[in-house]
């Protein structure tokens, strides 16, 4: 459909979305062709030439509260030293993040297709554990698990390229990083496309037709925002960082968070100033909620 606008387009220095357009396939390719250094490899650093990142939006897409939404999915990256491989371990502890308005595949307005928190004062967030429950309660629907298990194969499959990619960085650096320790927390960004299947259905809801799922990656952030924007997003991302931290400190002594409080003694000094969420772990209130995918 050359005149519906079902694309969108990124500027590689965006953030929030700001500055994304929503645009029909002819217009993508005319700013394409109209700017001068599409290639990162060819663009001079007088060129003022704007990188974009094309993308065809997600259809069908899979609704809550008749809303689009895109899953904001947490990864701690390790780098490693010239004899030990990387680590990356993948959080399930996430955001949900819905668009403003409900969907209307006819509307072009951003508030219904954009679902980054950044956009707007207020949007509605909620954590995994919302949809979870919700995939769990419907009948007809993909499991839960069976879609985690598909967002952790992208999630594999994306960082076994990176770390190809980032082993071209210099022995020294990488084994300075392995020293230290340092969590490096990326953000992955998925939104759900939805797909019915009978043919599948009997091994995942009997004989009732199974709406299947798939996550498709939107984009993958080196520098997610980790500061809450209120009480939607400040449990979810403050677990996030105290579990990064946790991870890094029971890696460099050794612990398996099966009990002690060594890693958390380190923790502690990476987390000056919430001690609140320090304490929480100290009571088992709070158990890190990630594993280590490669």
């Amino acid at each position: 459909e050359t005149n519906k606008k079902n694309w969108i387009l990124k500027t590689a220095t965006g953030y929030g979305s700001h500055g994304n357009q929503i645009v029909t396939a002819a217009e993508a390719k005319r700013i394409a062709t109209n700017n001068k250094s599409i290639d990162s490899s060819s663009k001079s650093k007088d060129d003022n030439a704007t990188m974009y990142l094309c993308q065809r939006m997600v259809s069908p897409p899979f609704l809550l509260r008749e809303r689009k939404f895109s899953m904001r999915v947490y990864v701690y990256y390790f780098a490693g030293s010239d004899d030990e491989d990387d680590a990356v371990y993948l959080s399930r502890l996430g955001l949900l993040k819905l668009a403003s308005r409900p969907y209307d595949s006819d509307n072009e307005d951003d508030r219904i297709h954009m679902t980054n928190s950044g956009r707007e004062e207020e949007m509605l967030q909620y954590d995994f554990e919302y949809l979870e429950k919700y995939l769990d309660s419907q009948e007809g629907l993909m499991e839960y698990e069976l879609l985690w298990d598909r967002i952790t194969d992208a999630v594999k499959s994306v960082m076994k390229r990176y770390a190809r990619s980032y082993s071209s960085s210099s022995s020294s650096y990488r084994q300075r990083l392995d020293v230290l320790g340092i969590p490096k927390i990326l953000g992955f960004d998925f939104m759900i496309a939805t797909a019915s299947s009978h043919t599948t259905a009997t091994t995942i809801t009997g004989s009732s037709p199974t709406t299947l799922l798939e996550p498709k990656l939107l984009e993958v952030n080196r520098f997610p925002g980790l500061e809450p924007r209120g009480d939607g997003d400040d449990e979810v991302k403050r677990r996030v960082v105290l579990d990064a931290w946790l991870c890094a400190a029971s890696r460099k002594k050794g612990a398996t968070m099966e009990g002690g409080s060594s890693e958390l003694d380190l923790a502690r000094l990476f987390l000056v100033g919430d001690e609140e969420a320090v304490a929480r772990t100290a009571t088992g209130n709070e158990r890190p909620s990630y594993s280590r995918i490669r």
